[in-house]
Order: structure tokens, then sequence, then C-alpha cells
């Protein structure tokens, strides 16, 4: 009787730990492909961050040669104002 006993009771933890075994593995294999879902998601946003990067730096540099030209149209017409004035002066 005694050893009926246990043997359901062995019986009754091994498929209780089986099912925890099976339900770990599907969690794990869940997370497991959530991990790559979210590999891809970052993988893309660092591409997106590293074109939006190099359309600053163009953007940076077409701004820096619009102000050199501003600078430089400036001088011209501070010249061109002092020219007038010195002109209109005689």
């Amino acid at each position: 009787m005694n050893s009926k006993l246990t043997t359901y009771i062995l019986v009754a933890i091994i498929v209780v730990l089986a099912g925890f075994a099976y339900y770990t593995s599907s969690q794990v294999n869940e997370l497991k492909r959530e991990t790559t879902v979210w590999k891809n998601k970052y993988e893309e946003a660092l591409e997106d961050m590293e074109d939006a990067f190099k359309r600053l730096e163009e953007k940076d540099n077409q701004l820096k040669g619009a102000l050199e030209e501003a600078q430089m149209e400036r001088l011209r017409a501070e010249e061109a104002l002092l020219s007038a004035q010195k002109s209109s002066r005689k």
C-alpha cells in the first residue's frame, strides 16, 4: 500500500515537473522571438539614426556655405554703401 502511494506521488511529481519544464521551454522560446524582434527594431533605429545624422551633417555644411556666402554679400554691400557715401560727398 505504501509503495503504491509513493509511486503515485512520484508520478504526480514527474507529471508536474514535466508540465513546468514544457511551460518554461515555451516561455524561453517566446522570449527568444521577442528578443529577435526587438533586436531588429533596434538595428533599424540605429540605421535611421545614422541616416538622420548624415542628413544633419549635410544641412550643417549647406548652412555653413550659406552663412559664408551671406557674410561675403554683406561685406560687398557694406563696401558698396561706403563707396556710394564717398561719391555722394564729392
